[in-house]
């Protein structure tokens, strides 16, 4: 039986390496890769793309895990809480 592969979203940022000057970097913590792999599973990420190319590499993986904190996806209460 083959191992399953896992895709994960990335996140976008901007690394300062001196002396050579700011890059953009799309990365995931190592944490959720970690989890996914030993469970026994193949591991890929996915850069920020053109949307009209998420279908193709979307084939690529079995899984897909949206990498992302609580705070953007449940929306304020009200009470300066979320959730």
């Amino acid at each position: 039986m083959s191992k399953p592969t896992i895709a994960f979203s990335t996140w976008k940022r901007k690394v300062s390496i001196a002396p050579y000057g700011t890059f953009d970097l799309e990365s995931v913590g190592a944490e959720y890769v970690a989890a996914i792999q030993a469970e026994g599973a193949n591991t890929i990420l996915l850069p920020h793309s053109d949307p009209d190319d998420a279908s193709s590499l979307l084939r690529l993986a079995d899984g897909l895990v949206l990498v992302g904190g609580r705070t953007w996806i449940l929306p304020p209460t009200g009470n300066g809480t979320r959730g």
